[in-house]
């Protein structure tokens, strides 16, 4: 975004360059009593092309901070997507009846995560086959 900008405000730039160097060339051709008026388009022209480029400018960092703040959230989303995806292969190996040492090797889990989700696992199993009785 910041080459765009540079780039945006360096077109700017040369246009209004050439627009003076073209203004300057035409007045060198017309009476002085006639350059007058014409010097007052051209800085009207000039103070809008002015106003103009500030505005892209403005509209530019609006537009930079806006992707900025999606990639933050876009990083965000990954890692909690890349989390719960760890989880939900170490709870399908718990499932398979793993054994606490594998699962922390596997899963990358810390032996309270592996002894937790092991324990969950057990506790469920336990009120299925109470309440299947």
């Amino acid at each position: 975004m910041n080459a765009l900008l540079v780039i945006t405000s360096t077109i700017l730039f040369l246009a209004i360059i050439n627009l003076h160097l073209w203004h300057r060339r035409k007045a060198k051709n017309i009476p002085v009593q006639y350059s007058q008026p014409e010097s007052t388009g051209f800085t009207s022209d000039l103070a809008a092309l002015n106003a103009g480029s500030i505005g892209l400018g403005e509209r530019l960092l609006k537009i930079e901070r806006n992707q900025k703040l999606l990639m933050q959230r876009l990083e965000q989303l990954e890692l909690h997507a890349n989390g719960n995806a760890s989880y939900n292969q170490a709870i399908n190996l718990v499932k398979q009846g793993i054994n606490k040492q594998d699962l922390m090797a596997t899963c990358e889990l810390s032996e309270g995560e592996a002894g937790l989700l092991l324990m969950m696992h057990k506790k469920k199993k336990q009120r299925k086959a109470q309440f299947s009785h």
